[in-house]
């Protein structure tokens, strides 16, 4: 297949094995899987991915843009830095709580230290891409003065998203097949936002 051929499968190949990592797992999603619902060949995959490992890569960083993507959605309709936050990180804790969720990280977390360059990056395009994100919007809203910071942005973001995730991803991993409800993970993202604002923020302007 031409390249500009092969170019133009991309997005349904990402957006496929994306899909299914979430509804499958990690090692569940086989390369098979995602040709049969995207279209394309193996042949595609290792050109444009180079393996499935990268093309699961690629697929983990498109559900991380869809999740700060929520951010910038927020934002631009001028909510408040706790709507925002509430909002995201209902999102996240819905996203990370989802069983086949808590078995890819499981799965990921056992197969990086065979393969580091793969640990390495789930890494870079998952959990950091998700914390540099909050970390840029924390320091917009305080240089517009709605949002008043006592530490770096980057370090507030870091803990703001270990507020969020900690207890019930914990959770998850040691007690297999335990997902919290809707109702649980809005008093849990409710209250971390309260004490991100009113501790480790320093408070709304």
């Amino acid at each position: 297949m031409p390249r500009r051929s092969a170019e133009a499968r991309r997005p349904a190949l990402v957006e496929a094995a994306r899909r299914l990592m979430l509804e499958h797992g990690y090692e569940a999603t086989t390369l098979g899987m995602v040709i049969a619902e995207a279209g394309g060949s193996r042949r595609t995959v290792y050109e444009l991915f180079g393996n499935k490992e990268g093309l699961l890569v690629a697929a983990l960083a498109e559900n991380a843009r869809r999740m700060v993507a929520t951010i910038g959605e927020d934002e631009a309709a001028d909510q408040t830095p706790a709507d925002v936050l509430g909002h995201f990180g209902r999102v996240l804790l819905t996203t990370l709580t989802r069983i086949p969720v808590i078995e890819s990280y499981r799965q990921i977390a056992a197969a990086a230290a065979r393969h580091p360059d793969l640990g390495a990056a789930f890494f870079v395009n998952g959990p950091a891409r998700v914390r540099d994100n909050i970390a840029e919007y924390l320091q917009r809203r305080q240089a517009a003065g709605t949002l008043r910071l006592a530490v770096d942005p980057a370090v507030a973001a870091a803990i703001f998203l270990e507020m969020i995730k900690g207890p019930m991803q914990m959770q998850g991993l040691f007690h297999p097949g335990t997902v919290p409800s809707a109702a649980e993970i809005d008093a849990h993202v409710a209250d971390a936002v309260t004490i991100f604002l009113g501790g480790l923020g320093g408070g709304q302007g």
